[in-house]
């Protein structure tokens, strides 16, 4: 029997590095995602560095889609004692090309982009770095989407068409789900 492969979707996470001591609600929203991205049938694929991210993937495992996570070490030693990253979440694989070559992996490597948070210049660096691979990208933020559309206009005109902005987790996945759909039927 055949099955069909699970989409993977990448997440990044665009908070303040001190967010997820503020406010436990990002770490709470984060958990709900990586549930949400789960019952959707889609894996995820990240570089593990905020507790945010590691919190979407920690609620993901227990679904039947692929977790992958793609670490900027080179080794396993290097992973835990340089990084100091977690080990035994998902399935690892040490790429060796730092945090930056690890997330460019992540956004070659799926079908859609989602990003926890909205935080300037973050989330700008990040959409850089995804508008040459087009993939829908969502943003789960509380933040007005209008403002978040003019700065994302500003970085790239293209990317606004693929772009779905939610406070829930479920919604964006839901939105998601179905720009992704619409692309494979568009490639048949």
């Amino acid at each position: 029997m055949h099955m069909k492969p699970s989409p993977l979707v990448a997440l990044f996470d665009a908070h303040p590095e001190h967010a997820h001591f503020e406010s436990p609600f990002e770490i709470s929203r984060a958990r709900t995602l990586g549930s949400a991205i789960g019952a959707a049938g889609f894996g995820i694929v990240l570089n593990p560095s905020t507790p945010a991210l590691l919190a979407a993937l920690g609620s993901h495992t227990d679904a039947k889609t692929p977790s992958v996570v793609l670490s900027p070490a080179a080794s396993r030693d290097e992973h835990t004692r340089v990084f100091r990253l977690p080990t035994g979440m998902a399935s690892v694989i040490y790429t060796g090309r730092g945090a930056f070559g690890a997330d460019m992996m992540a956004l070659l490597s799926s079908e859609a982009l989602i990003v926890l948070g909205s935080y300037p210049k973050t989330l700008e660096t990040i959409l850089r770095s995804a508008k040459k691979e087009s993939l829908p990208v969502g943003i789960l933020t509380d933040e007005d989407s209008s403002s978040i559309h003019e700065r994302i206009r500003a970085i790239d005109p293209q990317i606004a068409p693929h772009l779905f902005i939610s406070h829930d987790p479920a919604v964006l996945v839901r939105e998601i789900s179905g720009e992704i759909r619409r692309r494979e039927l568009s490639r048949k």
